[in-house]
This record gives C-alpha cells, structure tokens and sequence, in this order.
C-alpha cells in the first residue's frame, strides 16, 4: 500500500484490514484500519508517507459475535425439536469459520 502512495499514486485507506499477528507456535487474529497518504517536503516534492492506524479488532470481532447471536436466535426460533435446535445451530456455526474453524 505504501509503495502505492510513494509512487505518487492517491492516498489509500483501508477499513479493517485482517492481519495475523504470529507470536510463539499461534498466528493472533487483528484487525486494523490504515490511512495512508502522500507528505510533501519544504521544496514541494515527497517529504515521507503519513500512514495513521486504528486497531479495530475489538469492533470486527464484536460485529461477527452479534452477528451469530443473531442468526441463531433468528434460526432456532421456531425450531419444534432438540433435534431441529441442534441442526440449526450447527449450520449457523459452521458459517463463522473465523470463530468457529
């Protein structure tokens, strides 16, 4: 992204971008938003990129967590067996494969 910009390219943002951050044997799921755009120097050329970030991880994960809320209340509502409950649930979870692999 930031070779984009540097090549004098428009200023790029980006909204929740997944990356896995690996620390140890396990890769951690985060999300972040950057915002990147080109700093001009004294003399009007390329001073350097301006590149602001926000971790959103919190957000994106929250968002898929109500998310799954959501569907299986809506799902299993009026489900008329355990059986039924059970069916549903399994299809709403295997629809998350970030939260449920």
């Amino acid at each position: 992204m930031a070779a984009s910009v540097l090549a004098g390219g428009p200023a790029i943002y980006t909204e929740d971008q997944r990356l896995l951050i690996t620390g140890g044997e396990m890769a951690e799921e985060a999300y972040f938003t950057f915002s990147q755009s080109l700093v001009h120097g004294d003399d009007g050329g390329m001073g350097g990129l301006l590149n602001t970030v926000q971790e959103t991880t919190a957000k994106v994960q929250g968002e898929r967590q109500t998310w799954t809320l959501h569907e299986l209340a809506t799902r299993t509502t009026n489900a008329t067996s355990e059986d039924e409950v059970l069916r549903l649930t399994a299809e709403v979870l295997s629809g998350d494969d970030l939260d449920f692999p």
